[in-house]
């Protein structure tokens, strides 16, 4: 399947010397792989990692999206705590990025919940 060719592609990146730049990535693409597969302990811990190496390496935008994703992720399992949490840090981290388009949306779906 096309994720698993990108997994094994960001997987082969991260090993040959840029973990720094794509295994926050490959994180990212295995949370939302799990995430559609029903695997919520596998989904919720591959966004920690995600957010946690997006952060850990100064990938603002990516941090940004992988707290976004886990804001929604969260939303769908009706943890509401938590998905306002990571809505919430995601659009301050947009704000701090200067993607007020993203700041604005993610303000409205926090406003509906």
């Amino acid at each position: 399947s096309l994720v698993e060719v990108a997994l094994n592609q960001l997987s082969n990146w991260a090993e040959v010397g840029s973990e720094w730049n794509f295994g926050h990535k490959l994180d990212l693409l295995k949370a939302e792989k799990f995430f559609s597969e029903n695997e919520t302990e596998a989904a919720a811990s591959s966004y920690e990692s995600a957010i946690r190496g997006a952060k850990k390496h100064c990938f603002i935008n990516e941090e940004a999206l992988a707290c976004e994703r886990a804001g929604m992720f969260h939303l769908h399992n009706g943890s509401m705590d938590e998905a306002r949490k990571y809505l919430g840090i995601a659009k301050q981290l947009y704000s701090d990025w200067g993607a007020k388009r993203k700041v604005n949306d993610v303000g409205a779906l926090l406003k509906e919940m």
